[in-house]
């Protein structure tokens, strides 16, 4: 046989090979067992496993009852498949591509493309590393149905001291820093302000209620002041036809009038105040025991042409 000849043998041969089936068909006994441990994976919460086995069942080799089941079967799954898709930055913002990402201690992906990444549900522990960064390690629940939830983690420079620590809540989350409550830190400031504010509010609650009471005080002597005054216009003016000092009796009948007025706006404007005061002192939950001020003290006094209140105390 000349040159070319076996030249054109060895051709055909490798063309013969090449296109031989890469693997034996499916059996209908391997399609029923695929679907039938697909729906086992299933229920487990095992979408990955179990999506494979759909896949194989669907192949149209299969029994037509089969493939029609699974394609079905991995219709619905395809929609339960939760979807992460995760956002891993350095310290100064940038984003870190070259990252090694295990879900509970299994490679998972070696570089990030911002694609979403198929994980089955459940409660899922994250581990990140990368080149010249300190590692980190997250514990989230995944739901199913969920897609494209957002989880983002911020990686320190190796050797920095901690990392932050995200948290989600839900699909498009953003990271939140767990606040420190001790002294000295923002949520402590926060908490110490927030109960500085309840102090204040007891004490705006103690001066608004105090002038109520001064009002009370005032409204309750000026009426006393306008029942003095009346009796002596009656004294000196009991009727037309008895009417010993005229010019007296008119006096003491304006400064009734005047009293009554200012005795009516006291009580009412001292009801109120105080009641205003009550409800803020009331409805403070302050539990700080400095809060507390002074004592006020309220003397009234009154005269037949005066009449006060006098306010003392510390707030």
């Amino acid at each position: 046989m000349s040159k070319n000849g076996r030249l054109l043998w060895r051709v055909a041969g490798l063309i013969a090979f090449v296109s031989l089936p890469a693997h034996a068909e499916i059996t209908k006994s391997q399609c029923v067992a695929a679907n039938t441990s697909a729906q086992t994976l299933r229920r487990e919460g095992k979408l990955a496993e179990s999506r494979e086995q759909l896949q194989m069942c669907s192949d149209p080799k299969c029994p037509g009852l089969v493939v029609t089941d699974c394609i079905k079967r991995l219709d619905e799954l395809e929609s339960a498949q939760p979807t992460v898709v995760f956002e891993v930055r350095n310290a100064a913002g940038r984003d870190v591509a070259s990252v090694t990402i295990k879900m509970d201690a299994r490679p998972l992906l070696y570089r990030l493309d911002g694609t979403a990444v198929a994980v089955d549900p459940g409660e899922h522990t994250f581990s990140f590393a990368a080149e010249g960064l300190a590692p980190a390690e997250r514990t989230i629940v995944i739901r199913e149905g969920e897609k494209a939830r957002h989880f983002p983690v911020v990686l320190d420079a190796a050797g920095a001291s901690g990392a932050s620590n995200p948290t989600n809540a839900g699909s498009g989350s953003t990271v939140a820093s767990e606040l420190n409550s001790a002294p000295g830190s923002a949520g402590g400031a926060a908490a110490n302000g927030a109960t500085a504010a309840r102090g204040r509010q007891k004490t705006v609650g103690i001066v608004v209620a105090g002038g109520g009471v001064a009002f009370l005080a005032a409204g309750g002597i000026f009426g006393l002041l306008a029942i003095s005054a009346k009796n002596r216009q009656v004294s000196n003016c009991a009727s037309q036809a008895s009417c010993t000092d005229y010019d007296e009796a008119a006096r003491a009948h304006d400064q009734a009038k005047t009293y009554g007025t200012l005795s009516t706006v006291g009580i009412l404007v001292g009801a109120a105040a105080t009641a205003i005061g009550v409800v803020l002192i009331t409805t403070d939950r302050s539990s700080a025991s400095g809060a507390a001020s002074a004592p006020l003290r309220f003397t009234a006094n009154a005269a037949p042409g005066s009449a006060g209140v006098n306010l003392a105390g510390a707030f």
